[in-house]
């Protein structure tokens, strides 16, 4: 991810903490990136899910991802 990239979602991340939890309370860039997520995909579950596997994946957490893909494949199934 370049620079450029970075500084946006910071930038991005400090919004949602200031605007999105009660003052005085200092939220976490994880807490943030979650409120993000959560909104983004509109509160589906397995679609977060899916991101998070994706996340993991990504940072070489193979098992873990695997874990959540397996958790998305069984409610895709549910839905299906």
């Amino acid at each position: 991810m370049d620079d450029l990239t970075k500084a946006l979602i910071r930038e991005l991340l400090g919004t949602i903490k200031k605007n999105s939890f009660v003052d005085g309370y200092k939220a976490t860039d994880s807490e943030a990136m979650g409120l993000l997520v959560s909104h983004f995909f509109e509160w589906d579950g397995v679609a977060i899910l899916e991101t998070s596997a994706e996340a993991l994946q990504d940072a070489n957490f193979h098992t873990e991802a695997g874990q959540l893909f397996d958790m998305v494949k069984k409610y895709d199934e549910v839905i299906a």
